[in-house]
């Protein structure tokens, strides 16, 4: 696949012939810093999906836990209490997190309190990753 980008490249820039008198070795040459900086730009877009995962990974186990919190019947402000800062200050996203868990009903059923816990979980980890920016 990257072969086949390369000559593409190579093709549209006008370097697939050799220049007259010049050998096949100067476009092999000529493709190396195309190749290479694909190879990077690879490289680098599958560490931002890495963080990105890391990131929505951490969001996901903050809600399970909100939803296994709000299962339970501990009151909503001792999550946000507990997920405060020092100074008292609560990120927003966290917020978010913690209020989406209680705007879901409590259920009376273990096989359903788990249910929700885990579909919480899911939700809020598949939200992010769609609405992470991994271009930047």
């Amino acid at each position: 696949m990257k072969e086949l980008t390369i000559a593409a490249l190579l093709a549209l820039a006008g370097c697939t012939d050799p220049a007259p008198g010049g050998s096949s070795a100067e476009v092999t040459t000529m493709a190396q810093p195309v190749a290479q900086a694909t190879a990077t730009q690879e490289t680098e877009r599958a560490e931002k999906r890495r963080q990105a995962r890391e990131i929505c990974k951490s969001f996901e186990e903050l809600a399970s836990t909100s939803m296994e919190a709000r299962q339970a019947g501990v009151a909503m402000s001792r999550v946000l209490e507990i997920y405060s800062a020092e100074d008292g200050t609560l990120d927003e996203t966290v917020e978010a997190i913690v209020t989406g868990a209680y705007e879901r009903p409590r259920m009376s059923s273990e096989s359903y309190q788990s249910r929700y816990v885990v579909d919480y979980g899911n939700e809020t980890f598949l939200t992010c990753m769609k609405n992470i920016p991994l271009n930047q």
